[in-house]
């Protein structure tokens, strides 16, 4: 008769260290479950996030932006037409400048609203040195402009007919 049991290692004591960290290991394992605690010392899971845990992360995220837009006073200043005026007059100065240099000109194409934007503004002819910083804005991204694809081509075309037949033509060629 052939007799077969198990070992009860707790009874007779671990035969080594390893052995001993492993049990270890296994009750606190045991006692995290029994309390319903996560169990932290597992390997990291792989692939997609559980849908609650997605969700959980949104709603935190939600909770955050909520308590940041209570905390944001707006300092809503009133300005005149002028101080706007000013303002874009800054701004197209400084696309202006950084449509000169030749790294830049992708990434100015790839902007679409800003092409836009800034041929609506010639189109207008709103202030003398918004136009020509808009004329200089089209001119060094010319090659790159397509017609069809802007809202306002036909009235840049016509702008630039406008312009070059102008007075101010000698200072547009120049």
């Amino acid at each position: 008769m052939s007799f077969v049991s198990r070992i009860d290692y707790k009874n007779y004591g671990s035969f080594n260290k390893d052995s001993k960290k492993r049990d270890a290991k296994f009750e606190d394992k045991k006692q995290e479950e029994i309390q319903g605690l996560p169990i932290s010392s597992g390997p990291k899971q792989r692939g997609r996030k559980p849908k609650i845990k997605i969700l959980e992360e949104q709603n935190a995220l939600d909770e955050l932006r909520k308590k940041r837009k209570r905390l944001v006073t707006v300092l809503h200043q009133e300005s005149s037409e002028l101080e706007l005026i000013e303002h874009l007059k800054t701004i197209l100065l400084i696309i202006r400048n950084l449509s000169f240099v030749k790294t830049n000109e992708h990434h100015m194409i790839k902007c679409f609203k800003l092409v836009d934007v800034t041929c609506s503004l010639f189109v207008d002819l709103i202030d003398r040195d918004i136009t020509f910083n808009c004329l200089d804005i089209i001119t060094n991204i010319a090659k790159h402009i397509v017609l069809n694809e802007l809202n306002c081509g036909s009235e840049l075309v016509s702008a630039l007919y406008l312009l070059l037949s102008s007075n101010e033509a000698e200072n547009v060629i120049d």
